[in-house]
């Protein structure tokens, strides 16, 4: 008897392993090169190389590259980004360690980007930009508002506008303590441990590349040609797509 059940433990327990490992490596999307040598986990990309949760992202200061996530959404690395990818196929959080992001969200995966200790988290579909300048954190929200969570609060950025946040001088203690956001959980919204302070709206445009949002725009038109080009093709495919824009 006592054999039995340490036969059926021991196959449990390789069960729960096989299935955690599953879990584990799930892919999140696909990590496309745009220029430069961008890496992932240190190695570099020079095709489509998929990506899991846990897995960093790099690229150099002539670098960008893009995740493409599966339901169509997107998030594109600037020069000089260093990125940490943690989450699901249903939500993906960007631990943003040096660079600028932008994330284009609301096709079916949300995605949050932690930088310094905030959390910046989407409340409707479109895209913002997150960026760290020294010790402070700018996000612009292109399109649809966004909202930026502290410890002292949570502030709205409305769709149009860039606002910077500033750490306090205890805030950046904390930060080159370790307590910042590689040291937040990808769930903890509630438990960041950084104070911020709200600067002024500014013009979209004003501090972060607009090169990013030219390939998310690039992106979405060659997007929308392709749909296109499969429409008539499937109705007749003898039919011209010269009139696909």
């Amino acid at each position: 008897m006592k054999a039995a059940k340490v036969t059926v433990t021991l196959g449990t327990l390789l069960l729960m392993g096989v299935l955690s490992a599953w879990a584990v490596s799930t892919p999140l999307g696909k990590a496309v090169p745009r220029s430069g040598n961008p890496t992932v986990n240190g190695t570099m990309v020079t095709l489509e190389t998929t990506v899991f949760s846990g897995d960093s992202l790099t690229t150099p200061a002539d670098g960008r590259a893009v995740v493409q996530l599966p339901m169509g959404d997107q998030v594109h690395f600037g020069p000089a980004t260093s990125a940490t990818l943690h989450g699901d196929r249903s939500d993906l959080i960007v631990g943003l360690e040096q660079g600028m992001v932008l994330a284009r969200t609301g096709k079916g995966q949300r995605i949050s980007v932690n930088a310094l200790g905030i959390r910046v988290t989407p409340t409707e579909a479109g895209s913002y930009e997150v960026a760290i300048k020294g010790g402070t954190v700018l996000v612009a929200a292109r399109q649809g508002a966004v909202e930026v969570f502290g410890t002292n609060g949570s502030f709205v950025v409305p769709s149009g506008k860039v606002m910077k946040f500033e750490l306090t001088t205890e805030s950046m203690a904390q930060t080159k303590a370790g307590v910042g956001a590689k040291a937040v959980a990808p769930g903890a919204a509630a438990a960041i441990a950084i104070a911020v302070s709200v600067g002024v709206g500014v013009p979209v445009g004003w501090a972060i590349s607009d090169n990013l949002a030219d390939e998310a725009r690039d992106d979405a038109i060659a997007a929308a040609h392709q749909a296109c080009v499969a429409a008539i093709t499937a109705a007749s495919p003898s039919a011209s797509t010269s009139g696909c824009p």
